[in-house]
């Protein structure tokens, strides 16, 4: 009880105060600004593939190369590209009709399948945005023998975040046909977007991921029985 006697009697004491008919000398103040700073400047990509269909930032995956040999690391940095996926087209018989080829879905360590993708992060600080564009070379063989009419596409594009905003880059197309050999635009952040991590998957679901990167081949076609590969060089400029 010693504490709210203490507090009735200073309410009553100030009560006492403010309606006594005595005159006061008006009260005195002092005041001063303090200024206080905080620095934020350019991180740097902790470089972890996120999950295409559930980004969690603390939940990073462990994406399986379907290519014989060690897949390339990101590229690191405040503006990087962080993973690609490698395509496996699997095995066809010698045709001479017009087909098309599906590249298998990114499979995790574990077994699970995702679609294939590729992440951006963006922690410069600057919101100048960027430009990703990239380039495929022929499918050839390893005496460069190259598939003829043969062309590569990404269907069911989309992007999205470990977190939710609407200030995300901007897809070329949700479809991207490729001509070897020439840059394809493939998404760009404009001043203010594309900050922070951003996936670009071929395939919304896992029922997309099957049939979201493909290879035509025309009817006319001379195919040789051989393994034909295509590598993709993908660009990531500081300039939207």
């Amino acid at each position: 009880m010693a504490n709210v006697k203490k507090l009735i009697g200073s309410l009553i004491l100030v009560a006492t105060i403010i309606h006594s008919p005595l005159a006061f000398a008006a009260e005195e103040q002092s005041q001063i600004e303090s200024e206080n700073q905080v620095s934020v400047i350019s991180g740097e990509s902790q470089g972890s593939p996120l999950d295409p269909l559930n980004p969690e930032p603390n939940r990073p995956i462990e994406p399986v190369n379907p290519l014989p040999g060690t897949p390339e690391t990101g590229t690191g940095g405040n503006l990087s590209i962080d993973f690609a996926s490698n395509f496996q087209f699997g095995q066809h018989p010698v045709s001479t009709k017009e087909t098309e080829f599906f590249a298998d879905p990114q499979y995790l360590v574990g077994g699970e399948a995702r679609p294939n993708f590729i992440q951006i992060t963006d922690v410069r600080g600057t919101g100048t945005g960027w430009q990703l564009t990239a380039i495929q070379s022929p499918f050839e063989t390893e005496t460069k023998t190259i598939l003829r009419g043969s062309v590569l596409s990404f269907e069911n594009l989309s992007v999205l975040s470990e977190r939710v905003s609407e200030n995300g880059p901007t897809l070329s197309a949700p479809r991207i046909e490729f001509v070897p050999g020439e840059e394809t635009a493939i998404a760009s952040a404009g001043a203010s977007q594309g900050m922070g991590t951003w996936i670009i998957r071929m395939g919304q679901s896992e029922a997309e991921a099957a049939n979201s990167v493909k290879v035509d081949v025309l009817n006319e076609t001379v195919r040789l029985k051989n393994l034909y590969t295509t590598k993709i060089q993908w660009v990531l400029k500081d300039t939207p």
